[in-house]
């Protein structure tokens, strides 16, 4: 039985994106870190194949290349994203893909088999997990109703498949002294961050082709053309700028980030009040730090970004209510992406969020029975609109319609 990890509609089921494709030497077959059916998305090429590698290749460019964390965090990207639809091995799953309407968890599957390796696999755990639903609480993850829940079973096809399900898991890439849980929590981010993106570009590879042809690579110099770009800029807007109190603090600001960009890598802080020019400065040390020491990458005010998708956890959950014309199409779309194994995209979360409202922990569960969950708990789609929710009142934590204090908004 061959598996499959996506489909395309209207296409036989030999056009279908395979799960896994064996490790070997031959031309079939995935030639692991230099495979280049994997680099280049290849259509007919495994999915956990493609996500492996370049899951491992994002984790491992953040440390300097062949050092000892490079090699952690290479290993780490790999298991992460080798085993992270381990589920999709499961018959339902396949039948899903077929056209059943049965829902099908496919990332427990591989959290749970990350959370059996001694020491550091629940660590991987955590990353499956969230790869659709964002990152999890732990007490939820491993002791609340998704460690109880029964899965479909995927374990003998994926033996057959001649996956590896007992790889090494060296430990984390954490070799600065003094690193704590905190550190950890923010590697995890990052290698999540890793995962994520892999995931989601091999999907787009193969279900929107002509998208992903859009996608530019980045000159490997980039770095070093952008920094003289906001050089000269900084350099234009101080020289023409009048000498107030203001601004020679930000002058000074600036001369400090410049200087400090030279020093080794670690962690550093810039503490300025609101209109101390922090902005610019952070990102000239940035850019002349990375310049500096060979690094490829820059992420950007990561705390927005993570809050915006859902990295960060949440209090609250968020609820799509199918609520007009525009609201109810788009419901029925989620639900044909979940029904055919696909994952939506951007422009559905922007789309959605007219139509999502937050609630907290309590009023989800109260609420959970009323709720079609999609992509793994990612969306959570009202059942019954008309009999759960008013557009003045807000959502009712039962059926109650009679009842004020039904209403939880």
């Amino acid at each position: 039985m061959t598996f499959y990890a996506h489909t395309l509609e209207g296409k036989l089921q030999e056009h279908w994106e395979p799960l896994f494709t064996p490790f070997g030497d031959s031309q079939e077959q995935c030639q692991r870190k230099s495979c280049k059916k994997c680099e280049l998305f290849e259509p007919d090429h495994g999915h956990l194949n493609k996500v492996a590698l370049w899951t491992a290749k994002f984790a491992s460019e953040m440390f300097p290349p062949d050092s000892p964390e490079s090699k952690s965090a290479h290993a780490w990207g790999h298991l992460a994203g080798l085993w992270h639809d381990l589920g999709k091995f499961s018959e339902a799953f396949q039948h899903r893909l077929k056209g059943s309407s049965l829902p099908v968890d496919h990332s427990t599957a591989g959290a749970r088999h990350c959370s059996a390796i001694p020491h550091f696999g629940p660590l991987i755990s955590y990353l499956i997990a969230g790869h659709h639903a964002g990152l999890a609480d732990g007490n939820a993850l491993f002791f609340g109703d998704r460690s109880k829940k029964e899965i479909p079973d995927w374990l003998p096809h994926a033996h057959a498949s001649g996956i590896p399900l007992d790889l090494p898991l060296p430990p984390p890439p954490l070799t600065r002294p003094n690193s704590g849980n905190d550190a950890m929590a923010f590697m995890l981010r990052f290698f999540f961050s890793c995962l994520v993106d892999a995931d989601f570009l091999a999907t787009e590879a193969f279900m929107n082709q002509s998208h992903a042809q859009r996608r530019t690579d980045w000159p490997a110099d980039i770095i070093s053309k952008m920094l003289p770009v906001l050089e000269n800029y900084l350099t234009t807007k101080f020289t023409n700028s009048k000498e107030t109190p203001v601004n020679q603090a930000r002058e000074t600001v600036r001369q400090a980030s410049f200087a400090t960009a030279s020093q080794k890598p670690g962690f550093f802080s810039l503490t300025v009040p609101t209109g101390g020019g922090k902005t610019l400065s952070s990102l000239l040390f940035a850019l002349r730090h990375a310049h500096l020491h060979g690094h490829r990458r820059i992420i950007y005010k990561f705390k927005t970004a993570a809050e915006k998708f859902r990295l960060i956890d949440s209090a609250t959950h968020p609820v799509f209510i199918p609520w007009g014309e525009k609201g109810k199409a788009l419901g029925e779309e989620l639900r044909k992406l979940a029904k055919y194994g696909r994952s939506p995209n951007r422009s559905h979360y922007r789309r959605a969020q007219q139509f999502t409202v937050q609630v907290y922990e309590h009023e989800w569960l109260t609420l959970k029975p009323s709720l079609t969950l999609l992509f793994d708990e990612a969306i959570a789609i009202l059942t019954h609109p008309e009999n759960d929710y008013d557009a003045c009142t807000g959502l009712k934590r039962a059926s109650a319609p009679d009842n004020p204090s039904a209403f939880m908004l």
